[in-house]
């Protein structure tokens, strides 16, 4: 009876740390309870294939407390790279879903959600646009979604990300300092301390609630290469939800870039009773700065 026991119970601890692959469902009836955990999973387990997380109807939030939800920011989760993630919301979703947390200014935190030196990933609101991101901690010091590539952590680029017709709410366009940011957290903003942050696609996003929509700053000694930024939105028709709030802020700022397209992009209702100098996109220099940051051969 002891002997059955304990192999009952190997079996069973070797199932819990089994490696992702498939398709998987976040909600009330679903493999994972919040984002949050099913991205602990995901860091702890690693992955053996593609794998997908669908965000169900009956999704009821993060648990209370949650500041940031971090993929790899202890390094790099098992099979990263290799096969696929994909976040998104499953087919049933027929309203837009809210992803939400109060992220603190930690070197763990200052985001929503956060991408720390990752490899082939893809966040996907769907056609209608079904995924949004809401900071409900505004301050200067946090963003929306981060891209996170910085040697203080771990010495992977944040690299084939995707993040595709997802809505982004930064809470007060006077304090969340950016909706979409790649660069180092030590300093945020600031350039990228790793090489080789390439083959990034913003496309179809909606930003509003922040001062500034979407900062790539790559690093300071190198350029990023081939990203691009395709038919995006930064503004809110209501001025007060829109974007600005600090002198020089533009709408996109890309720094440190090579072979970047910014194309079919719309900036928009950006007003301040404080503040000048708005930019729709400003292209080689330092976010709300004049200091120069070149980008070669950028396609807009």
């Amino acid at each position: 009876m002891q002997r059955l026991t304990l192999i009952f119970l190997l079996l069973g601890t070797s199932g819990l740390w089994a490696q992702l692959n498939g398709t998987y469902t976040i909600g009330a009836t679903g493999n994972y309870a919040s984002v949050s955990a099913a991205m602990n999973a995901l860091n702890t387990q690693g992955i053996s294939g593609p794998v997908r997380f669908e965000i169900l109807s009956n999704y009821g939030g993060e648990p209370g407390g949650t500041a940031t939800i971090n993929v790899a920011q202890f390094g790099p989760y098992p099979g990263m790279g290799t096969y696929s993630v994909t976040l998104t919301v499953h087919s049933s979703v027929t309203t837009p879903i809210t992803v939400a947390t109060a992220p603190s200014t930690g070197i763990l935190g200052r985001f929503v959600f956060r991408l720390n030196g990752v490899d082939n990933f893809i966040i996907d609101g769907g056609p209608q646009r079904l995924l949004r991101f809401q900071n409900n901690a505004p301050s200067s010091g946090t963003g929306v979604i981060g891209l996170v590539s910085d040697n203080n952590l771990h010495n992977n680029p944040c690299r084939n990300i995707t993040i595709r017709n997802v809505e982004l709410d930064g809470g007060d366009k006077s304090q969340t300092r950016v909706g979409i940011y790649l660069g180092q957290v030590n300093t945020f903003p600031g350039a990228a301390l790793v090489s080789g942050n390439n083959n990034i696609l913003i496309e179809g996003c909606w930003i509003y609630g922040v001062q500034e929509g979407i900062i790539l700053w790559g690093p300071s000694s190198t350029r990023d290469q081939n990203n691009r930024i395709l038919r995006c939105k930064v503004g809110h028709p209501v001025l007060a939800l829109s974007w600005g709030g600090a002198v020089r802020s533009s709408g996109i700022t890309v720094a440190n870039q090579q072979d970047l397209r910014v194309e079919g992009d719309t900036v928009f209702n950006a007003s301040s009773p404080t503040s000048y100098a708005y930019t729709g996109i400003s292209v080689g220099n330092t976010p709300q700065s004049t200091a120069s940051a070149v980008c070669v051969n950028t396609h807009i």
